[in-house]
C-alpha cells in the first residue's frame, strides 16, 4: 500500500510533455511528473483520465509524480526509499 497525501488524480488531459502531463480539475491544472511510458499510455488530449500519484517532498521541492499502473508507482516509491537508505553525504574540506 502506498502512503501518500494525493493518491490519484482524475481530470481532463490538457497537455503532455516528454516527462509530464497537465491535468485540469475544476479549473485547476496540475503538472504531474511522469515516466515516458505513462506519457505514452495515459490517453489523448481532451480525454478524461485517472492517474495514480505519489507526492514527494524534498528539502527544496514538492513534486507530484504520476503513474498509469500501481506496479509502476510501487516500484518507483520503493526505489526512492532504497536510495534514501543507502545514500551517504560526504564532505571534504581542504585547508590551505
Amino acid at each position: 500500500m502506498v502512503n501518500t497525501l494525493i493518491s490519484a488524480v482524475t481530470g481532463r488531459l490538457i497537455s503532455k510533455g516528454s516527462e509530464y502531463v497537465d491535468i485540469e480539475i475544476s479549473g485547476i491544472t496540475l503538472r504531474i511528473s511522469t515516466p515516458i511510458t505513462t506519457v505514452e499510455n495515459i490517453g489523448n488530449l481532451g480525454d478524461e483520465v485517472k492517474i495514480l500519484t505519489s507526492l514527494q517532498m524534498r528539502q527544496d521541492s514538492l513534486t507530484l509524480y504520476g503513474f498509469v499502473t500501481e506496479n509502476d508507482r510501487n516500484a518507483t516509491i520503493n526505489f526512492g526509499r532504497a536510495e534514501e537508505k543507502t545514500s551517504t553525504n560526504i564532505t571534504i574540506s581542504c585547508a590551505d
